[in-house]
Protein backbone atom coordinates (compact mmCIF):
# COMPACT_ATOMS: atom_id res chain seq x y z
CA UNK A 1 0.00 0.00 0.00
CA UNK A 2 2.70 2.66 0.88
CA UNK A 3 4.20 2.21 -2.84
CA UNK A 4 1.32 2.85 -4.22
CA UNK A 5 0.44 5.94 -2.44
CA UNK A 6 3.80 6.74 -3.48
CA UNK A 7 3.92 6.33 -7.35
CA UNK A 8 0.42 7.14 -7.97
CA UNK A 9 -0.87 10.36 -9.19
CA UNK A 10 -2.88 12.67 -7.18
CA UNK A 11 -6.21 11.52 -8.16
CA UNK A 12 -5.34 7.94 -7.52
CA UNK A 13 -3.87 8.55 -4.09
CA UNK A 14 -7.11 9.78 -3.28
CA UNK A 15 -9.10 7.30 -4.55
CA UNK A 16 -6.83 4.65 -2.64
CA UNK A 17 -6.67 6.98 0.36
CA UNK A 18 -11.29 6.97 0.00
CA UNK A 19 -11.25 2.98 -0.26
CA UNK A 20 -8.91 2.79 3.31
CA UNK A 21 -11.43 5.17 4.94
CA UNK A 22 -14.49 3.11 3.79
CA UNK A 23 -12.93 -0.35 5.26
CA UNK A 24 -12.01 1.67 8.49
CA UNK A 25 -15.69 2.59 8.39
CA UNK A 26 -16.88 -0.74 8.22
CA UNK A 27 -14.17 -1.75 10.78
CA UNK A 28 -11.86 -3.72 8.76
CA UNK A 29 -8.59 -4.72 9.87
CA UNK A 30 -5.99 -3.21 7.53
CA UNK A 31 -2.04 -4.18 7.92
CA UNK A 32 -0.22 -0.76 6.55
CA UNK A 33 3.33 -1.15 6.06
CA UNK A 34 4.96 2.26 5.85
CA UNK A 35 8.28 4.34 6.77
CA UNK A 36 6.21 7.66 6.57
CA UNK A 37 5.48 8.82 10.25
CA UNK A 38 2.92 10.93 9.32
CA UNK A 39 0.28 8.66 7.04
CA UNK A 40 0.99 6.19 10.03
CA UNK A 41 -0.80 9.35 11.82
CA UNK A 42 -3.26 9.64 9.39
CA UNK A 43 -4.16 6.39 8.83
CA UNK A 44 -3.66 4.74 11.75
CA UNK A 45 -5.33 4.08 15.19
CA UNK A 46 -2.68 1.92 16.86
CA UNK A 47 0.89 1.34 15.60
CA UNK A 48 4.28 -1.59 16.03
CA UNK A 49 7.48 0.13 14.88
CA UNK A 50 9.96 -2.59 14.39
CA UNK A 51 13.67 -2.05 14.04
CA UNK A 52 15.35 -5.04 12.44
CA UNK A 53 12.94 -7.31 13.26
CA UNK A 54 12.95 -6.22 16.71
CA UNK A 55 9.58 -4.24 18.54
CA UNK A 56 10.86 -0.83 19.43
CA UNK A 57 7.58 0.19 19.98
CA UNK A 58 3.98 -1.00 20.00
CA UNK A 59 0.68 1.81 20.98
CA UNK A 60 -1.28 4.39 19.60
CA UNK A 61 -0.22 5.56 16.39
CA UNK A 62 0.54 9.07 17.00
CA UNK A 63 2.90 7.79 19.43
CA UNK A 64 4.77 5.23 17.23
CA UNK A 65 5.03 7.98 14.47
CA UNK A 66 6.70 10.68 16.79
CA UNK A 67 8.83 7.92 18.18
CA UNK A 68 9.86 6.88 15.08
CA UNK A 69 10.49 10.55 13.87
CA UNK A 70 12.70 11.31 16.63
CA UNK A 71 14.77 8.17 15.53
CA UNK A 72 15.29 9.69 12.38
CA UNK A 73 15.93 13.15 13.75
CA UNK A 74 13.06 14.68 12.64
CA UNK A 75 10.45 16.67 14.31
CA UNK A 76 6.16 15.87 12.85
CA UNK A 77 3.51 18.11 14.15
Amino acid sequence: MDEVLAVGDLAFQEKCLNRIRELQKKGVTIVFVTHNPKQVEELCNSAVWLDKGEVRFTGPANEAARAYAAFLGRVTG
